[in-house]
Parts: structure tokens; sequence; C-alpha cells
């Protein structure tokens, strides 16, 4: 996949709104299929996919990652 870009946005908040991902939106748009995803990274306890290749990351998932389920 040359060419492709991720892109993460980080947040000292604990709280993520829609205009957080203002940045990865224009990206996208700017980037097309070249855009691979992102995420915003912040101080809450939730991860999660917010919209297509947009996601919500803890700060702290970098570190302590949550375990396989098996």
């Amino acid at each position: 996949m040359s060419g492709t870009v991720a892109a993460i946005e980080v947040k000292a908040s604990g709280t993520v709104t829609d205009r957080d991902f203002d940045g990865l939106r224009l990206l996208r748009d700017k980037l097309g299929s070249d855009f691979a995803g992102g995420a915003v990274v912040n101080l809450g306890q939730r991860s999660y996919t917010y919209e297509d290749k947009r996601h919500v990351l803890p700060l702290d998932r970098l570190w302590n990652p949550v375990p396989a389920v098996a």
C-alpha cells in the first residue's frame, strides 16, 4: 500500500466531539483512496469506531492494550 496515509490527532480532553474529527475529514477528502484511516487519541476511557476509517483511542491504550478474547 505505498502512498497511503494514516493520521493521528491528539486531544487533551476526556471526551471527543464531532468537531474533533474535522481535520481527519479534511485529510480524507484531500487524499481520497490514499487515506487509510485515522484516530483521535484522547484522555477518555473508551475505544470505538466513530465513523468509517475514523476511530477514538484512549491514550493509555498505547501502553495498556486490551487483552484478546480467547
